[in-house]
């Protein structure tokens, strides 16, 4: 019998606990990069992997960051005008 979590009562939808644990530690990954903690980092990833966590969703995380540290996501310095892209 598995365990599961009950998320809304009256739509009765449930989590398994496995995936709360996952992206508990992918946000407190994204609060060690805020913190610029960088030394736990590589545990609290590998604690993510260990809960089901996937590349994607990991890099996902790091690139968010990285976007935000650059100041943007690249896409923003693109104007356009007429049917032309500017850059």
């Amino acid at each position: 019998m598995k365990n599961y979590i009950v998320t809304n009562k009256k739509k009765r939808t449930t989590v398994n606990p496995d995936t709360l644990l996952k992206v508990m530690t992918l946000l407190s990954l994204k609060d060690a990069l805020c913190e610029e903690a960088y030394e736990k980092c590589p545990t609290i990833i590998k604690k993510a992997a260990g809960y089901g966590a996937v590349g994607d969703e990991i890099d996902n995380v790091l690139t968010n960051y990285k976007h935000k540290i650059r100041g943007g996501l690249p896409s923003e310095g693109i104007e356009r005008k007429g049917r032309r892209l500017r850059f």
